[in-house]
C-alpha cells in the first residue's frame, strides 16, 4: 500500500473521530450526562493519535487496523446517538399525547410566569387558541393572589401548590377552578419553570353554594315549625282554654258582661298571635325590602294614636317628646317596630302609667326609645325576649314574644339593631337604632 493511500485512511479515520467526538459534545450540552463526556473525550485523544501517526508515518497493517476500529466505534457511537435520539422524541410524543387527552387544563410556566406551553384543554378553559395562550403572562388570565401563588410556586423547589382560585378566560368570563403547580427541575436541580394542572369547579362551586341555601332554608323551615308548634301549645292553648273555661259558665247560667269581655279579650289574642306568626314567617325568608323616604316622627305619633284607646283601657298615659323630623329611607314596616315596643307596654308596664317616647340622632342614624315604669326585664331575659324559636329561649317570658322577634328582624333588614336596658327609675327603655340610609 503506497503512502499516499496510508495518509489518506488516516485522514478519513480522524474524520470520523473528530465527528463522533462532535456528536459526544453536542450530547453534552443538551443533556449534561457525564458518560457523553468521556465519549468525547476519548475520540478526540483517538484523534490527536491518529494526527501523531499520520506525521510520523505507519505502516499499512497498523494504519488499516486504526481505521476499522475508528470506523467501528463512530458507527457505534452514531447508533447510540440515533436511538437516544429517537427514544426521547418518542417519549415526548407520548408525553403530549398524554397531556392532550387529559380532562384537565395543563400549562407550563418559565420563572418569569410565562406560558410556555397550553394543552387544547387549557385552551377552551381560557377560550383562545393555543398560540394566543402561549407567550402571555399567567396574570393575564388570573387574578393578583392568584399570580402571586404561581410566582411562588415557580421559586419554591420541591413543593407542589394546591389552591381554589378564579381565572377570566379571554372573553372576560370567570371561572372557579382547583389547581396544583409543580415546579420543574433540570439534572442539576434549578427550576426551569413550573407545571399547572386546572380543573374547573364552578359547576361543583354552583352546586355547593345551592346545597347550602338549601340546608339554610330547611333549617329556617324546621324553626318556623318548632315556633307554630310552641304557639299551638302554649299561647292559643292558654287562650282557648279561657275562652272554654267561660263559654262552661255561660252554658250552666248564663254569661254577663264581664265573662263577655273576657272571651272577647282572649280571642283577639288568638288573632293577634295567628296574625303575628304569619307576620313573622314572611320576614323570616324576606331578604330584601323596598325603602321608601319617611319621617320617623310621623310615623310614631301614627303609632301612639292608633293605640290610645289601649292605653286608655290599662289606665295608661304617653308622654311623646319627638318634636322634629326624622327622615329616613326605610320601608313602611317599620311602623311595626313601634307598634310592637308601644303595645306591649300596655300589656306589661300597666303598673307605671306613664310611657315616654324619645328620640337621639347620631352621626348617621336616629335612635327611639320606649321608656316604660313597670316591673322592667330581669337581666337573664334581656336577650331571649327579643328571640322566640324553641321553648327553652321563651321559658319565663311574658307573652308569646313574637311581637319582639318581629320588631328585631325588621330593624335587622335595616341593618339596625334593637335592644333592652334598665330604667334607673324603674322599669325598661326599648330601644331602636335605625341608619339614615335604611
Amino acid at each position: 500500500m503506497g503512502g499516499s493511500t496510508i495518509s489518506a485512511l488516516l485522514i478519513i479515520s480522524i474524520l470520523l473521530q473528530l465527528s463522533a467526538a462532535a456528536l459526544a459534545l453536542r450530547h453534552v450540552l443538551s443533556r449534561g450526562a457525564g458518560v457523553w463526556l468521556l465519549f468525547a473525550a476519548a475520540f478526540l485523544l483517538l484523534s490527536l493519535q491518529t494526527i501523531l501517526l499520520l506525521r510520523g508515518g505507519s505502516g499499512a497493517s497498523s494504519t488499516i487496523l486504526l481505521l476499522m476500529a475508528s470506523a467501528a466505534l463512530s458507527g457505534g457511537m452514531f447508533y447510540t446517538s440515533r436511538n437516544v435520539d429517537g427514544n426521547g422524541a418518542e417519549s415526548e410524543q407520548t408525553y403530549r399525547t398524554l397531556v392532550e387527552t387529559m380532562n384537565e387544563g395543563v400549562l407550563t410556566l418559565d420563572r418569569e410566569g410565562k406560558i410556555t406551553y397550553a394543552n387544547s384543554k387549557a385552551a377552551e378553559l381560557l377560550a383562545a387558541s393555543t398560540p394566543e395562550i402561549v407567550g402571555t403572562s399567567i396574570s393575564v388570565y388570573c387574578g393578583g393572589e392568584c399570580s402571586r401563588q404561581f410566582i411562588q410556586g415557580i421559586h419554591r423547589p420541591g413543593t407542589p401548590i394546591s389552591l381554589e382560585t378564579c381565572i377570566r378566560d379571554a372573553a372576560g368570563r370567570t371561572r372557579e377552578v382547583l389547581v396544583n403547580m409543580s415546579p420543574v427541575l433540570n439534572d442539576r436541580g434549578e427550576i426551569t419553570g413550573t407545571v399547572a394542572t386546572f380543573s374547573d369547579i364552578t359547576q361543583l362551586k354552583n352546586t355547593e353554594e345551592m346545597l347550602r341555601e338549601y340546608a339554610e332554608k330547611l333549617k329556617r323551615s324546621n324553626e318556623l315549625k318548632d315556633l307554630f308548634i310552641d304557639i299551638l301549645h302554649h299561647d292559643l292553648l292558654n287562650y282557648t282554654s279561657i275562652i272554654k273555661g267561660y263559654a262552661e259558665v255561660g252554658l250552666a247560667g248564663g254569661v254577663g258582661r264581664k265573662e263577655a269581655e273576657i272571651i272577647k279579650r282572649n280571642v283577639e289574642r288568638i288573632v293577634e298571635v295567628i296574625e303575628n306568626a304569619t307576620k313573622f314567617s314572611k320576614l323570616r325568608d324576606m331578604e330584601r325590602i323596598t325603602k321608601v323616604r319617611l319621617d320617623l316622627a310621623e310615623v310614631v305619633s301614627d303609632v301612639v294614636e292608633e293605640l290610645q284607646p289601649a292605653f286608655n283601657g290599662a289606665g295608661m298615659m304617653v308622654e311623646n317628646s319627638i318634636n322634629r323630623n326624622m327622615v329616613i329611607r326605610a320601608s313602611p314596616l317599620v311602623r311595626e317596630i313601634f307598634w310592637n315596643l308601644l303595645n306591649n307596654t300596655t300589656k306589661y308596664a300597666r303598673e307605671g302609667k306613664i310611657v315616654r317616647v324619645d328620640a337621639e340622632e347620631l352621626w348617621d342614624s336616629w335612635v327611639v326609645r320606649v321608656v316604660d315604669f313597670g316591673a322592667g326585664v330581669p337581666a337573664e331575659q334581656k336577650k331571649r325576649i327579643f328571640n322566640r324559636f324553641s321553648r327553652v329561649e321563651r321559658e319565663g317570658v311574658k307573652g308569646s314574644g313574637l311581637g319582639l322577634a318581629i320588631a328585631k328582624r325588621i330593624a335587622e333588614l335595616h341593618g339596625g339593631r334593637v335592644g333592652v336596658e334598665d330604667n334607673p327609675a324603674g322599669g325598661s327603655v326599648f330601644w331602636v337604632e335605625l341608619p339614615k340610609g335604611g
